[in-house]
């Protein structure tokens, strides 16, 4: 085996994976794959690249002028430095290939090259790659939080020290680094003439109100700092395989002969997708923000969770529903309430999944749990059988999606009678009343929802259930006034029309008769 490779362990990632198989119980985190989608933008772009022609192509070899000119006023809007696209961008096929590309491109063997300790293995193991000896350089938990030893960054800096090369956030520790810390680096590299390697993967996550900061907009940085992005992890777009490096002109060159001769040309069907008429990386940060929302609900109710007393390899399913009842505040919803107002039937299966006996549901979901204010004290299994869209007994629909957390706004698996169906067989009761006495079923009749009154009733629901004025769902729609004529096909929202009371009222008659033929007909 060649020495380069002494000290480079083999990867055990896949053999991870695939001792957790899909046991649901696991909670996944060994590859940083999201169950977020990627933005609609670049999907849609990516599919129309792949009947293009010169999509399917080698050239140009170090990216597409679309791209390139994305990401170089990607990372000038975010450093304040002007990067031109032609010169100072090069396309690479991922972020971790731009890392060992800028490697090969600016240290020699036996170079020493500065990271921290702990980072990212892959850093570490492509310094080596690169003949490069990596030195660490230690976090030490401070106030609770990981903090940079910055005696011991400057004492790790010799004669042969050529680059030091940082991830922000830091992974695995999570480690942002400080305006103070961000200067001592600057510092550094000023005074020795060192390279600073920025490895942005995961730049703007960052969460409890951190600064952003690029160091390329410190003094005496924009000339020694090598930016290495990608779509993977701030855009979830790992497939797409496409990251950048940009930098200064003095080092670009070299950073696109090595990306030529080591990977050739970027995925061309990809990078369409990555560009997105440069909505992705330059108009819009909004995914990036719905993402970061999302991870910062998970991790609120990770923390709740802990705090609770839960076990961190298995919380039970009490220390999940009293976690989550306080761990939103700002939104007043707790997270099984949310993912039931979206109908997001993976999560709230997630949720479930925490007790298979169903145990807690009685007291702590048979009747909710409830959200005051937009939702007018609905149920969970009310909101779920809305998917998003609310119906209330006074008339018109609403968007009640606006009064959650922003996690749950886009939701790629929302199914409003599958989340009933699954929170019925889990023990919800289905004839809880709003403090206005409607229950499940008044609400779904009134709004035409037949799919979703005959899972109702055959999951339980008792047509004979009164509400405050003393009606069935059946004498309600009875005395329902008919809806206008449907829009043609054209015109209809989401795909979904209201049916009429009349055929509402058949469809109860038939299933309270048992007359399967009645209540079929009813579908649709």
């Amino acid at each position: 085996m060649p020495t380069r490779l002494n000290d480079i362990p083999g990867f055990s990632i896949d053999r991870v994976a695939a001792a957790a198989g899909e046991d649901p119980s696991v909670l996944r985190l060994e590859n940083l794959d999201t169950d977020l989608r990627p933005p609609v933008e670049a999907v849609a772009a990516t599919r129309e690249a792949i009947e293009r022609d010169e999509a399917n192509s080698y050239l140009p070899f170090t990216g597409t002028e679309p791209l390139r000119t994305a990401a170089a006023a990607h990372v000038s809007r975010l450093s304040g430095v002007a990067y031109d696209p032609g010169r100072q961008c090069v396309i690479t096929a991922g972020g971790t290939a731009g890392m060992f590309n800028a490697l090969l491109a600016a240290v020699d063997p036996g170079d020493e090259v500065i990271l921290t300790d702990p980072t990212y293995a892959g850093m570490i193991y492509r310094v080596r790659l690169a003949g490069a000896i990596p030195r660490l350089v230690p976090f030490a938990i401070s106030g609770g939080e990981w903090r940079l030893d910055l005696d011991a960054l400057r004492a790790a800096v010799t004669p042969r020290t050529r680059m030091l090369f940082l991830m922000n956030p830091s992974m695995p520790s999570g480690a942002v680094l400080t305006p103070a810390e961000w200067a001592c680096v600057a510092e550094l590299c000023a005074a020795r003439e060192l390279w600073l390697l920025y490895n942005a993967a995961m730049e703007r996550i960052l969460y409890d109100g951190r600064s952003y900061i690029h160091p390329a907009a410190l003094p005496g940085m924009a000339e020694r700092t090598i930016t290495v992005g990608s779509v993977s992890k701030e855009y979830r777009m790992i497939g797409w395989r496409t990251g950048w490096v940009v930098g200064p002109e003095s080092v670009m060159a070299d950073v696109a002969r090595v990306s030529i001769y080591n990977v050739v040309t970027p995925v061309g069907i990809a990078q369409p997708g990555a560009a997105a008429q440069e909505a992705v990386l330059v108009l819009s940060t909004a995914g990036t923000s719905v993402a970061v929302d999302r991870h910062l609900a998970a991790a609120d109710s990770l923390s709740a969770l802990l705090d609770a007393g839960a076990d961190p390899d298995k919380p039970t399913a009490t220390q999940m529903h009293n976690a989550s009842m306080c761990c939103d505040p700002k939104a007043n919803a707790t997270p099984f309430y949310r993912a039931a107002v979206a109908s997001d039937v993976e999560a709230l299966r997630l949720l479930l999944n925490y007790d298979p006996d169903f145990t807690w549901v009685p007291e702590a979901i048979k009747t909710g749990p409830r959200q005051p204010g937009s939702t007018g004290g609905k149920t969970a299994l009310m909101v779920a059988m809305d998917g998003g869209k609310g119906v209330g007994m006074a008339g018109g629909p609403g968007d009640i999606r606006e009064g959650i957390a922003p996690p749950f706004r886009e939701v790629s698996n929302r199914n409003p009678v599958d989340a009933v169906k699954l929170l019925l067989e889990a023990g919800v009761d289905p004839d809880a009343k709003t403090p206005d006495g409607d229950t499940a079923l008044h609400l779904a009749a009134f709004a035409g929802k037949l799919d979703i009154v005959r899972t109702l009733v055959e999951g339980g629901a008792d047509q004979n259930v009164k509400d405050a004025a003393g009606k069935t769902a059946l004498q309600v729609v009875s005395e329902q006034k008919p809806r206008p004529p449907r829009p043609t096909a054209g015109a209809l929202v989401d795909g979904e029309m209201p049916a009429q009371p009349s055929e509402v009222a058949d469809l109860l008659r038939g299933l309270a008769s048992g007359n399967t033929q009645a209540s079929n007909a009813g579908s649709r």
